[in-house]
């Protein structure tokens, strides 16, 4: 082992054991050292034993009210909550405001890993409002469902399944062994490749249960919801295939991440259900744009019914 990455294991070690999540993300908000110096030493937790670390943290919100987590730091997203105090700044600064409408009564959040926006949604939603979360990968619904009640949320609903074009079971394909981002679980086997750290790597897969929403909501399953929030690894158009009524009967507000190869088919699909796109920009603004790739904005977008 080179002395610089000694250097680094060390330095990791060290601000776990002393839980210094709050400091890492002060100093990183100074720019004192940049985000790729956190990236990088994030990406040494594969190569460490963590099962004696801290795992959970408190994170502020509005309204003197905090969220706690708990954390599986071997993950690529738990690392960036734990040294920056959030997950996707900008994204998460738009959604905040966005939970906060009294007007919101009901949010599903599709691909919710250990449940950051579910939980951040249910509990900044006013009182009776309601949160669906959907996570198919079993360790992290059971990190979902912990987290759920490590805050005493009881308008939290957690569903262990995949949201797609039909109801039925299907192949989910991850990054094989516990490596970040081992999270990224999805539906699309050459999206899962993507993930590997080194290309020609195995996947590995499991069976899921897939639900098509359109049904659980007509068959009263579920209730309509006025904000989907979703990021399911490339598997995006399938599941607003999959809810094409519900968008064309009930125009919920739609947050999804979008990446290339994805940008035609999802851009068609909320095309004819009369949506109007706006980028997500890093400071928590959006821009009414059409779908396609930007250097400047986020990962995520916003989709509005056009009135």
């Amino acid at each position: 082992m080179t002395p610089k990455k000694l250097l680094k294991k060390t330095l990791l070690k060290a601000l776990l054991c002393f839980n210094a999540a709050p400091l890492c993300a002060r100093l990183s908000r100074t720019g004192m050292f940049p985000k790729r110096f956190w990236r990088r030493l994030a990406g040494l937790a594969s190569e460490i034993d963590l099962s004696d670390q801290p795992r959970e943290i408190l994170l502020p919100l509005p309204g003197r009210r905090t969220m706690r987590l708990q954390l599986d730091l071997h993950e690529e997203m738990e690392w960036e909550i734990y040294f920056f105090g959030t997950h996707e700044p900008g994204t998460t600064a738009f959604l905040k405001r966005r939970f906060s409408d009294p007007r919101l009564r009901v949010v599903y959040d599709i691909g919710s890993n250990i449940g950051y926006y579910a939980i951040l949604a249910a509990a900044l939603m006013p009182e009776g409002r309601q949160v669906e979360a959907f996570e198919p990968v079993p360790w992290m619904f059971e990190m979902l469902e912990k987290n759920a009640r490590l805050n005493g949320l009881k308008n939290l609903r957690a569903h262990e399944a995949a949201v797609g074009r039909e109801t039925g079971v299907a192949p989910l394909f991850l990054p094989r062994g516990r490596q970040i981002p081992s999270t990224n679980g999805t539906l699309q086997k050459a999206w899962a490749a993507g993930f590997l750290r080194e290309p020609g790597s195995p996947l590995d897969q499991i069976q899921v249960r897939v639900e098509q929403l359109d049904r659980l909501i007509e068959q009263k399953v579920l209730p309509v919801p006025e904000m989907i929030r979703m990021d399911i690894e490339g598997s995006e158009a399938d599941a607003l295939a999959g809810m094409g009524r519900t968008l064309e009967r009930h125009g919920p507000e739609l947050v999804l991440e979008v990446l290339e190869p994805a940008f035609g088919p999802i851009g068609e699909l909320l095309r004819k259900a009369n949506y109007v796109t706006y980028r997500i920009e890093p400071n928590g603004a959006i821009q009414e744009s059409s779908l396609e790739p930007h250097p400047k904005a986020t990962r995520d977008w916003y989709a509005a019914r056009r009135i």
